[in-house]
């Protein structure tokens, strides 16, 4: 009885989801590229089209019916009408595709959900691929590289993107970038790589298509590639230079301390933390000198709270000194937050130092003390713990420190 109950479950549970339309049960549209070139190679038909006629959702229906007429096929099999259903993400949103003109189109083949059986049983065979990506309102740039891709062998696309990252369709030259970004290894000429560190400078590209033409010089790691990336990590800061700046790492060739300095002076609040990120890592004395600047110098708390994170994370002797110096100095905000890191670096020189400080007048430091020592393997703190928590637990003391720490947020991630 069981068995039979659970395979009657079953065989329901799959009727309702092949009943439910795309929209419902898969968002086909978030899984679809976007990328234009991404979505030329893989639409099943793309063509210059223009609309025959148009079936507004019926009642119970969420998908618009589009009759198109094919003006010029480019990828698919060749007819003068494609009949294409599109369902809006959003229930309600209008219709996708232009009433008027001609347009480009990339067309993706429709599932076969129950939902659809009609609309197949009709002819309609095609869904818009992309959304809103998928369909081109001013088609004449779009035809034309769509064209030249299409018939280039896959070797020689890459030098079509570099052409399209220079062409007028802002659009194009964005995707061309990413594309580029996502493309595997292509040894650079220093000509190409001009021309990619001139998209990254002058071009007007969002930030997502200029870190992925960072990641094209990344990848092809040559000589000129790795010069090229040099220049942008000259740059003033900007998403993209602190790209080129990690690129230049990965490659063996880091960017040194002394002008990630510059960098860093040069760099507002925001992005002084993506200097401190590559300057930790390095170690050393230059980075151990500057670091020490920071945390005595006219820098916001939130800078030097991640600078204190970062040496956290990278824990070396030099690190270390230079954190148990700066216990006893400061403001008291600064001097807890020091202890926090030293107990997150393990450091069991910090102990002896930390368990004075429970009995701070200083509210920030008793805090931090108690939390430190709470967290610490050493036997020392332990103990100490371990006798304070009995003499002071009914007095409230306690607690006290507990709800600073929450209230406050001290020692959490900047």
């Amino acid at each position: 009885m069981l068995v039979a109950m659970q395979k009657r479950f079953l065989i329901a549970l799959g009727l309702i989801l092949n009943l439910l339309p795309a929209s419902g049960r898969a968002q086909l549209q978030d899984a679809d590229p976007k990328n234009f070139f991404s979505l030329l190679e893989g639409a099943s038909w793309v063509g210059r089209v223009s609309l025959k006629s148009a079936q507004a959702p019926k009642a119970g229906q969420g998908f618009f019916l589009y009759q198109l007429k094919a003006v010029e096929t480019l990828k698919g099999e060749g007819s003068d009408r494609r009949l294409v259903l599109d369902e809006p993400l959003t229930p309600g949103a209008p219709a996708l595709l232009p009433a008027e003109g001609e347009f480009l189109v990339f067309l993706g083949p429709l599932p076969n959900y129950t939902a659809y059986q009609e609309a197949r049983r009709q002819g309609y065979e095609y869904r818009v691929l992309g959304g809103k990506s998928g369909v081109v309102a001013k088609p004449e740039a779009a035809v034309a590289a769509a064209k030249a891709y299409l018939a280039a062998p896959p070797a020689a696309r890459g030098a079509l993107l570099l052409q399209a990252l220079a062409g007028e369709d802002a659009r194009i030259a964005s995707d061309a970038a990413v594309q580029l970004g996502e493309k595997s290894k292509t040894d650079f000429s220093a000509v190409e790589v001009a021309a990619l560190v001139g998209a990254v400078r002058e071009r007007p590209l969002p930030n997502t298509a200029k870190i992925a033409l960072v990641r094209a010089l990344e990848n092809s790691g040559n000589a000129a590639s790795i010069e090229g990336l040099k220049q942008l990590a000259d740059a003033p800061p900007s998403p993209a230079k602190w790209a080129a700046v990690r690129a230049l790492q990965k490659l063996g060739a880091p960017r040194p301390v002394e002008r990630l300095a510059e960098d860093f002076r040069r760099a507002d609040d925001a992005e002084k933390s993506q200097a401190l990120a590559l300057i930790v890592p390095q170690q050393g004395a230059a980075a151990e000198a500057f670091l020490s600047g920071v945390l005595a110098g006219p820098f916001s708390m939130e800078v030097k709270k991640s600078a204190l994170w970062r040496m956290a994370e990278h824990k070396s002797p030099g690190y270390e000194a230079l954190l148990l110096k700066n216990l006893g100095e400061g403001e008291a905000t600064l001097r807890a937050e020091t202890v926090l890191a030293l107990g997150r670096m393990g450091s069991s020189q910090a102990v002896p130092l930390v368990i004075p400080l429970l009995d701070s007048p200083l509210a920030p430091l008793r805090a931090a003390a108690f939390l430190m020592l709470s967290e610490s393997p050493d036997p020392r703190a332990r103990e100490t713990i371990g006798h304070r928590y009995h003499r002071d637990h009914h007095g409230g003391v306690w607690e006290q420190n507990q709800r600073f720490y929450e209230q406050t947020g001290t020692g959490q991630k900047p």
